[in-house]
């Protein structure tokens, strides 16, 4: 009888192993299930807006009513905290370690070193063969972003009161450039026309 006790004892002493084993498998099978359940590159778009407001949930299930046959997702980070450095650099970070796709942005959150580094440089014959007439960011004597025609209040982003601009992401893979995958021209299409009726 006081072995029993004896073992059992000895087996409570150390219940943190058994707690800690018990978390690493948990923990791994979740790895496991979240890897196997994401989306990969070429089923999913990102988007990052930085505006004064940002309807997220409302813009985001419209884009997915609306997005192209071949993806299974479209994702939207925002970030409303133009003021704030601190808050708006961690956005920042987190948008551009996750390869974002697209980049709605004010004039005043571009610079050429963020061009150079996240953005894809595009040319004019692409621009022609994808968008309308609009005004472009240049950079170093490349082309970093359009214009968007900020006229129409959509109820969907408050711009803050300077220009704004779509932008790719410099990983971005839907842009049909080797591939029938042009879903990020749509989508920017969207944003660049003042996000109209056909997706309200």
């Amino acid at each position: 009888m006081n072995k029993k006790y004896s073992a059992l004892r000895r087996l409570l002493s150390v219940w943190y192993l058994f707690l800690g084993w018990l978390l690493a498998v948990i923990f791994v099978f979740g790895l496991i299930y979240g890897l196997r359940t994401a989306y990969r590159a070429n089923e999913q778009i990102s988007v990052f807006i930085a505006a004064e407001s940002v309807e997220n949930e409302r813009l985001e299930a419209l884009l997915n009513e609306n997005r192209p046959l071949y993806l299974a997702n479209i994702k939207l980070n925002y970030c409303t905290s133009l003021r704030n450095e601190t808050i708006y650099n961690v956005n920042w970070m987190q948008a551009t370690t996750l390869a974002t796709d697209i980049y709605v942005l004010p004039e005043s959150k571009i610079s050429a070193q963020a061009c150079n580094a996240y953005f894809l440089p595009i040319t004019d014959e692409f621009i022609k063969n994808n968008f309308i007439k609009t005004d472009r960011l240049i950079f170093d004597e490349n082309i970093y972003g359009l214009k968007i025609n900020q006229n129409k209040d959509n109820g969907l982003i408050s711009f803050s009161d300077e220009n704004y601009y779509v932008c790719f992401g410099r990983h971005c893979g839907h842009l049909g450039l080797g591939s029938a995958n042009d879903g990020a021209i749509e989508i920017a299409n969207w944003f660049l026309n003042g996000m109209g009726e056909e997706y309200a």
